[in-house]
């Protein structure tokens, strides 16, 4: 005779407990667990390595580009005043006018009679002698079109990193 619920009264059996896991189950669960720690390691440890390498990769690059900037003076390296003697300098008539140029572009003040002036090698831009030589102290390109100021054709060939070369280092 099967055993009756007296709380009930129902006359029907005491449902069983549920049966006790098998190991079976629990060793599974445990593989399952180890790896998907395994796997998020892993990727944790590639995701590293792949950020190290880009770093160092970044760094290479920036450290060959910083050589290469060393090996040529930059634009941002001006003249000497010993330097500054070499360019062609003479003074302002009314008449004559060698680039037709109407004032200075570093003051905006025009040009009058008997001021001293320089015309840069390279591009021709003329300008006051103490404008110009003031930005030639600091800059060795030209203020209006950024070319390189040239002293003397055959001495100074290169005093500065063209805008073209920059570009170039920089593509590297």
């Amino acid at each position: 005779m099967p055993l009756q619920d007296s709380a009930a009264g129902s006359g029907y059996p005491l449902p069983h407990p549920p049966p006790p896991p098998k190991p079976e189950a629990k060793l599974l669960s445990l593989l399952l667990k180890v790896t998907v720690m395994i796997f998020f390691t892993t990727l944790f440890f590639v995701f590293l390595g792949l950020a190290t390498a880009l770093l160092l990769f970044h760094l290479c690059i920036a450290s060959a580009l910083h050589r290469r900037r060393a090996q040529y003076p930059d634009s941002s390296s001006g003249f000497s005043r010993r330097d500054l003697k070499k360019l062609l300098q003479f003074q302002f008539s009314n008449g004559v006018n060698p680039h037709s140029q109407i004032d200075c572009s570093i003051c905006l003040d025009g040009f009058r009679k008997g001021q001293w002036c320089r015309k840069l090698g390279g591009c021709g831009h003329v300008y006051h002698r103490k404008c110009i030589d003031s930005w030639l102290v600091r800059v060795s390109t030209c203020p209006l079109c950024r070319r390189c100021v040239r002293l003397d054709m055959e001495e100074h060939k290169i005093n500065c990193v063209s805008p073209r070369n920059y570009e170039i280092f920089y593509a590297l």
